[in-house]
């Protein structure tokens, strides 16, 4: 589905596929409901409140690429589109706190390289917006970081070149350049 989609009704399209075993459909749905796990239950001030410091930190960064007229209307068309996202996370209903992560993993077992990329990427490192991590005990995370690496090696193994690639570019995405 679009995602101009709603989320709710996204998730319920997605889910329907990725149980006929469809691995795009398990990996999209994973990153929605991790977009729905992320926005939680934020108030719209909260919201707002984040998007501006990121904006107002990367004007900072290079102060001649955005006007102060230029972050408002971003900041204004993030804010909406975000608090759209909590409001159709929170007409899904309750969803467990790995339910994101179980998709994901499924599509990475079932041999989607960019579901590999996303959980060795995101397994251990999903941050809210808040900034705090999602719960998951020490244990799970190295258990995560071994699985991960698994998937990886798998990949590498049946002769997937788009692995390489597409390690690179996450390294490349990372702060620290490192998965």
């Amino acid at each position: 589905p679009s995602p101009l989609v709603p989320v709710d009704g996204r998730v319920a399209l997605l889910e329907s596929m990725a149980r006929e075993g469809r691995t795009d459909a398990m990996l999209a749905l994973g990153r929605a409901l991790l977009d729905c796990r992320l926005v939680g239950t934020m108030s719209d001030d909260a919201i707002r409140d984040h998007f501006i410091d990121v904006l107002l930190s990367g004007q900072q960064q290079n102060q001649e690429s955005l006007t102060d007229d230029q972050i408002g209307l971003m900041t204004q068309n993030i804010v909406d589109s975000t608090i759209k996202l909590r409001d159709g996370c929170a007409r899904i209903g309750e969803i467990g706190d790995d339910a994101w992560l179980e998709w994901i993993e499924r599509a990475a077992q079932a041999g989607d390289v960019q579901a590999v990329v996303d959980y060795v990427t995101l397994a251990v490192a999903a941050e809210s917006f808040d900034g705090t991590e999602l719960a998951a005990s020490p244990e799970e995370v190295g258990e995560r970081k071994l699985r991960g690496s698994a998937y990886l090696q798998n990949a590498l193994q049946r002769g997937d070149c788009m692995v390489l690639s597409l390690i690179a570019q996450a390294c490349s995405e990372r702060p620290n350049g490192k998965l």
